[in-house]
């Protein structure tokens, strides 16, 4: 609660009278959801995933079920990408991980877990090759706090189907899961 306290008294309501701060941490991370525009997001995958100049065609397909980030199917000359816009808590702690060079944030956390994941075989998204994790300024859903300064990642698309689309899964497709959930369990182990 305390570092929700420092997050909300430094940001000011459009009356330039500070916050009050907010119930707890989970409340701030809804408050702080990203909700960027199509061109918002076209505009930082543009600048921060594409060579300067390219005519590099970027596509938001659609967005995808997230919790407290937004996560979207975008296209890049027509290769599926994920891009994953943090929420406002997880990217001001990555901030201020990265300015303090501590490299403790849940940000940092999951990049390296993915590598890890991935290092065992494991189908994850892993970040998009050479490029750093993108900072921008975005709208979050609530107008008191926008715009946020917001990380903003490119990762590889794994093809498949989330488990939560599925009405009814077969025992086929559960003992799957099971088996990669299995594996995903012996990688973190090790």
């Amino acid at each position: 609660t305390e570092r929700c306290h420092s997050l909300t008294t430094t940001t000011m309501a459009e009356t330039g009278t500070p916050l009050p701060p907010p119930a707890s941490d989970e409340e701030m991370r809804k408050l702080l959801k990203p909700n960027p525009t199509v061109d918002q997001l076209t505009d930082v995958i543009k600048l921060n995933y594409t060579e300067p100049g390219s005519s590099t065609k970027v596509v938001i397909v659609k967005q995808l079920d997230s919790y407290d980030d937004v996560n979207y199917l975008v296209t890049l000359d027509d290769v599926k990408y994920l891009v994953k816009v943090h929420n406002g808590v997880e990217s001001r702690e990555y901030i201020t991980s990265r300015r303090q060079n501590l490299h403790k944030s849940c940000i940092e956390l999951s990049t390296a877990i993915i590598h890890h994941l991935h290092s065992h075989s494991i189908p994850v998204n892993v970040p998009y090759e050479n490029y750093d994790i993108a900072l921008a300024n975005l709208p979050v859903l609530s107008a008191a706090h926008s715009p946020q300064r917001l990380a903003v990642r490119l990762l590889h698309w794994v093809p498949g189907v989330p488990l939560s689309s599925l009405s009814n899964a077969s025992v086929e497709v559960v003992a799957e899961a099971g088996a990669l959930l299995g594996r995903v369990c012996v990688a973190l182990d090790g």
